[in-house]
């Protein structure tokens, strides 16, 4: 797309927006798409088969991607990933329209997923490329995903209200058809006119066939037993993405333990935890300067993030909802530290010419999220939402253990 000189946006700017219109698409599609599903099926397990045509194809097709990064310019293939997003988000409003039956919808999220899996790995080594070619490369690297997490926050909590929003004006198939539209902006938005421009560009132009995907995959794999620096961060993922960050579906289920079933107090805790998130990226930005060792910032945080959650075991025993509410401010404060630093240090070790076949590895966590949510599942109705907090925070240190096994080895 073009812009007038003088008010065009820089590369970077570009890259965030179009995460925003991504994201925000994404987020608001899992609502609407699951509501559907419930509504036509009435089956849990419809809307578990829905989860897994989305997420199964991430562990097949994120590392695969994330390698054509290493011989691509970044910024083109995640216009390309989201262009293509946008005609199989198309293709779902039309399916929805229809009639299709829940096996042709979980066949065009299958394919999506497959194709898409690695967008996010795209966005991050996008941001790290330009950052190494700013200079001040880590400060440069921490601002930036501060950045790409915290819009990814704040998407994940305005993607319920803008669903709301399409369902009570326009209905499920034509709110899928706008959330298209969204998707088509992404990938209008993250078109590189240059190599030179973005700051972006790999090392190589030539045509990558299939084999060459699995052999840069296998660079990657190759890259994390030959350090185990870099291995520990992506390691380290095990416990906040399997016991920390499912907290943010649990929400409802917190608040339900001090208010009832209030509406209002699940989105007032939700909006606790985003902007514990979003202040943690203002001080992020300010003082990336002066972080020492990104590593070790994201180990002491996802060891940190057990403490707000012991908190809120406490505050929901003495059926305290203040402070829950600020449990979920620091705990959404400390997870977006991790987040942020994990992100960071993981780009930084990775070595050149197999920065995006890690990175594409280390997007696999978040299969890990939904999985540590159904199981939290069952220990909050087995026991209550006390009892869940508590266990993730128990879990979550437990699960650190092999990162710091490996950083000390």
């Amino acid at each position: 797309m073009t812009w007038p000189t003088r008010y065009a946006p820089s590369p970077y700017h570009r890259l965030l927006w179009s995460a925003v219109f991504s994201r925000l698409a994404g987020s608001a599609e899992l609502v609407i798409i699951n509501f559907w599903v419930l509504h036509a099926t009435g089956s849990a397990v419809a809307l578990g088969a829905v989860t897994a045509a989305r997420l199964l194809p991430l562990v097949v097709s994120a590392p695969l991607g994330g390698a054509l990064a290493d011989r691509f310019n970044p910024l083109r293939l995640l216009s390309a990933m989201c262009a293509i997003s946008a005609a199989f988000t198309a293709a779902l409003a039309a399916g929805i329209g229809a009639g299709w039956g829940l096996e042709a919808l979980c066949a065009v999220l299958a394919a999506r997923g497959f194709v898409t899996a690695a967008e996010p790995a795209m966005r991050q080594i996008a941001v790290a490329r330009m950052a190494a070619a700013g200079g001040a490369r880590q400060a440069a690297t921490v601002r930036g995903m501060a950045d790409l997490s915290t819009l990814t926050t704040l998407c994940l909590v305005l993607g319920p209200l803008l669903s709301g929003a399409l369902l009570a004006s326009v209905g499920t198939g034509w709110g899928i058809g706008v959330l298209a539209v969204l998707q088509a902006a992404a990938a209008a938005l993250t078109v590189a006119r240059t190599d030179s421009e973005s700051g972006a560009a790999a090392g190589s132009s030539s045509g990558a066939a299939a084999g060459r995907q699995v052999r840069g995959a296998t660079r990657g794999l190759a890259a994390l037993a030959g350090d185990r620096q870099l291995a520990a961060q992506v390691i380290l993922a095990l416990g906040p993405m399997l016991t920390v960050f499912p907290y943010t579906s649990m929400i409802p289920v917190m608040a339900a333990a001090v208010a009832g079933s209030s509406a209002t107090a699940a989105a007032a805790a939700s909006a606790a935890a985003a902007c514990g998130a979003v202040a943690t990226t203002f001080v992020l930005r300010r003082r990336a300067g002066r972080m020492r060792d990104v590593g070790k910032t994201a180990v002491r945080a996802a060891a940190c993030a057990s403490v707000p959650l012991a908190a809120g075991a406490v505050a929901l025993a003495g059926e305290s909802g203040a402070w829950l509410v600020f449990a979920l401010v620091v705990l959404g404060a400390v997870g977006q530290l991790y987040r942020t630093a994990n992100r960071a240090a993981v780009a930084l070790r990775a070595p050149e010419g197999a920065q995006g076949a890690v990175l594409g590895i280390s997007a696999m966590d978040r299969v890990l999220i939904p999985l540590g949510s159904m199981a939290l599942g069952v220990v909050a109705s087995v026991w209550d939402a006390s009892a869940m907090l508590g266990c993730m925070a128990a879990a979550n240190l437990v699960l650190l253990l092999p990162a710091l096994a490996l950083r000390r080895g």
